[in-house]
């Protein structure tokens, strides 16, 4: 039984540091150069609210996701170390999603769910943005990608703990 309850202590380590390892807050003078140059060179007039350091999708190195408030918008900036603007997840209001996207939720089994948060994701070399709406059904969240042209490309499922806390590193609640 103690082997079972150790196994059980290290696992929950693991998690824990793979969680804290992912994404690290960091202050503006742990941030390179490039990176704060690029985003002001971008956003020029906005005010820099978050910082943080996260492994590279690729998982061989590390980018920094710098929040900006820019006149009351909120935008997350995805930059590398040698400030190339890699992506921007800027929050906009549901009415602000183009008539094609929202046709393709009303068209979904996610039409009459309620929609808590929704970004334009504009990625370096892709001529087209997506959304990505978080929205509560039954019950469950979940997070939707639609392309450009309102076609629903993928659902996770996420749990409310999961969203809470991306909520509140995001600085909204």
């Amino acid at each position: 039984m103690a082997w079972r309850t150790v196994v059980s202590v290290l696992a929950g380590v693991t998690v824990a540091s793979m969680v804290a390892a992912a994404e690290q807050k960091i202050k503006k003078e742990d941030v390179p150069a490039a990176v704060l140059a690029a985003v002001t060179a971008r956003y020029p007039k906005a005010e820099l609210k978050q910082l943080e350091q996260e492994p590279s999708e690729d998982g061989k190195g590390i980018v920094y996701e710098v929040q900006v408030d820019d006149a009351g918008r909120i935008t997350d900036v995805i930059v590398s170390p040698a400030g190339k603007i890699l992506v921007e997840e800027l929050t906009i209001a549901r009415a602000e999603l183009p008539e094609a996207v929202a046709k393709g939720l009303q068209a979904s089994k996610y039409g009459k769910a309620t929609v808590s948060k929704v970004e334009r994701i504009t990625e370096a070399g892709q001529a087209e943005p997506r959304y990505e709406l978080l929205v509560e059904s039954a019950g469950q969240n979940h997070e939707l990608i639609f392309d450009h042209a309102g076609v629903l490309k993928e659902d996770e499922k996420k749990d409310k703990d999961e969203d809470a806390e991306d909520g509140a590193r995001r600085g909204k609640k």
